[in-house]
């Protein structure tokens, strides 16, 4: 049955509507729903109750951390986001943390975009960042690494049986057979919570490299006086996620491994066929390395219409994802 998880966002707000933004965006693509307080006021003891009750209601804890510590509560002289924080860890839930780098922050100062504060304000974020960074958390850069990061964080929560998250009652059904399947893995409920912890912290892939540029040989197919041969035309540039998201939509489908190299190919050149370009073998096979690397792909062969076995390319849930997301951008 369909199962959606609850998220609360926990972060400042004046300074980070944007990375909210993009965290509530990623959170949507993934299917799952996002929480927030931003309709409540900072400084009332009975909202901060109220606060604590939605997190404890949500089944995911996310805290994004920029370049403000926030208002602080005027009984323990901790700052609101803080107290959020150390609330959701010591409760238990999952989380994660997503901390803006010392570059973003640096720009957020440099374009007005971030309220100053005193000193020991300064020096509680300092300290609260450092053991933020100390647990489960990554740096990044802007809304889109933090959309991507929500996106991939999720789909690693979503192999969580412990998480019960929300189901339509339509969805339910006849609970029969559900409550005798429960009753029959009680026994072993222990060994699965231990390998969904361990499988949950096995690091995911580091997508902040899909930024970075990759430089692909292609080659053409030319007709001679001794037949048909291949002739190195041209070296492009291109980063990580402009290629994925050329590849994405050619994938929803099983993507044949000689065919999805001569569609790249053709991408950039003139050619129409995909017969008559394709990507040099070397270069190929680092792109193939490189999505199997972030998970966005599996590559097994299959048996082809014509009885022989080929390469096929498969897009795995969380390179969906991306790849449509990847794809909005380029339009």
């Amino acid at each position: 049955m369909a199962k959606k998880l609850q998220v609360f966002i926990s972060s400042t707000f004046t300074d980070l509507r944007d990375e909210r933004q993009g965290a509530v965006q990623g959170v949507l693509l993934a299917k799952h729903i996002p929480a927030g307080m931003e309709l409540f006021s900072a400084g009332d003891a009975s909202q901060l109750e109220v606060i604590k009750d939605w997190i404890s209601e949500s089944d995911i804890y996310l805290l994004i951390l920029g370049a403000r510590y926030g208002s602080i509560e005027p009984k323990s002289g901790v700052g609101y986001t803080e107290i959020e924080y150390d609330f959701a860890v010591k409760s238990g839930m999952p989380y994660f943390a997503l901390v803006l780098s010392d570059a973003a922050v640096a720009n957020k100062r440099r374009l007005g975009l971030v309220p100053e504060e005193d000193e020991k304000t300064v020096a509680r974020l300092k300290t609260f960042r450092d053991r933020v960074l100390s647990k489960s958390s990554r740096l990044v850069e802007d809304p889109k690494d933090i959309q991507l990061y929500a996106l991939q964080s999720l789909h690693e929560f979503e192999k969580r049986p412990s998480l019960k998250g929300w189901v339509r009652p339509d969805d339910v059904g006849n609970l029969g057979p559900l409550i005798a399947q429960i009753r029959s893995l009680t026994d072993d409920n222990a060994k699965l919570k231990e390998r969904a912890q361990d499988a949950t912290a096995k690091p995911g892939p580091d997508l902040s490299v899909l930024d970075k540029k990759v430089k692909l040989t292609v080659e053409e197919q030319h007709e001679g006086g001794r037949g048909s041969y291949w002739r190195t035309t041209g070296t492009y540039e291109i980063t990580w996620r402009q290629l994925f998201g050329v590849m994405a939509m050619k994938m929803l489908g099983p993507a044949n491994d000689d065919h999805l190299r001569g569609q790249v190919g053709c991408h950039f050149t003139n050619n129409s066929s995909w017969l008559k370009a394709r990507v040099l073998e070397h270069d190929w096979e680092t792109v193939k390395a490189q999505f199997l690397k972030l998970e966005f792909v599996d590559l097994r062969y299959s048996e082809t219409i014509a009885k022989s076995m080929a390469l096929f390319w498969h897009l795995t849930p969380l390179g969906k994802q991306v790849g449509i997301l990847v794809r909005s951008e380029l339009s």
